[in-house]
């Protein structure tokens, strides 16, 4: 029996897919959850908001039964290609960009993880020449153990979520799981800043926005774009542009067909999204910032005065 922990959107979809399945699984949370039921699991599939110190792996390391993340374990029922992105910010704004720009040249692409969508609601529709462009959170980077995406993207580290993994350097080493298993056949594009040491057998590719902007225009290998024609702001996104063409150009897509997708690309929802402008005021909603360096990040976007209207809860 597989054992179900948590009953949020991830639990949900796990449970769904094993009753479709007919794999023998049972979902559970705090309220209802009995050792009792460890008697019979075989293997348990935690959600991504469960922590490491849960009372669920403590249980599981005594009994010995294995534990995986929602990720891991739909890996093992997907058989097309995986381009997976990590990093403090700019993940779910590089994420959908990458699936637009596979969309647009003809790719059967999907898009899940932390971006929404379930990994495991993606193998129910793909097939062998699918690429899932998931958008990987360090929770559930954490729990994978055989996970290889063909391409993984590392934009930047920064510290963060410390309520959840306590110490910064578990935060980094979660991060570093989305490389673990990767071979020379693939590729890992990772920010240069990151100073961290690291092991990979992938075909590293650094990015330095340094090498690519001069001026107001951006040099990615043979393609130039001019930064005054795109509806991304900031520096910051000048970054998650390059690492989603320097992707989109190491899948073979047409350099006119990034150029146009590149330049149409507009803001998500709550990530520097313009509002309105009254009385000569513009305003911005920017409430994904959720860390401080993303805030400072979005805030140098501006050559303007600004005023800041922020709060929220500390999370390390």
């Amino acid at each position: 029996m597989i054992l179900i922990y948590g009953k949020g959107k991830t639990g949900n979809s796990l449970y769904e897919f094993c009753k479709n399945r007919n794999i023998n699984a049972v979902l559970v949370d705090d309220n209802d959850f009995s050792t009792d039921l460890l008697k019979k699991t075989e293997k348990i599939v935690v959600s991504p908001g469960i922590p490491f110190y849960h009372q669920i792996y403590k249980e599981a390391k005594r009994k010995k039964i294995p534990v995986v993340g929602d990720i891991e374990f739909a890996y093992q029922f997907y058989k097309g290609k995986i381009i997976a992105i990590t990093g403090t910010d700019g993940k779910t704004t590089t994420t959908k960009l990458i699936y637009e720009l596979l969309k647009n040249a003809g790719f059967d692409a999907y898009i899940g993880g932390n971006y929404g969508i379930p990994f495991i609601e993606i193998t129910e529709e793909a097939n062998k020449n699918s690429v899932a462009v998931l958008e990987l959170s360090s929770f559930q980077l954490y729990s994978t153990k055989k996970f290889r995406p063909d391409i993984a993207l590392i934009l930047n580290i920064d510290t963060d979520h410390l309520d959840w993994h306590k110490k910064r350097k578990h935060y980094v080493l979660s991060k570093f799981k989305i490389t673990k298993n990767q071979t020379e056949n693939d590729y890992l594009i990772i920010n240069k800043s990151i100073k961290e040491t690291f092991f990979t057998k992938a075909r590293k590719l650094y990015i330095d926005l340094e090498n690519h902007l001069n001026g107001d225009i951006l040099y990615i290998e043979d393609l130039k774009i001019n930064i005054n024609n795109l509806k991304l702001k900031g520096r910051h996104n000048l970054e998650n542009i390059t690492f989603a063409v320097i992707t989109a150009l190491k899948m073979g897509i047409n350099p006119q067909i990034i150029k146009e997708t590149v330049e149409n690309f507009t803001p998500l929802p709550h990530r520097l999204e313009f509002v309105r402008s009254i009385n000569g005021i513009n305003f911005y909603n920017d409430s994904k910032s959720t860390t401080v360096h993303a805030t400072l990040k979005a805030l140098d976007s501006f050559e303007k005065d600004i005023i800041l209207i922020a709060g929220g809860t500390n999370k390390g």
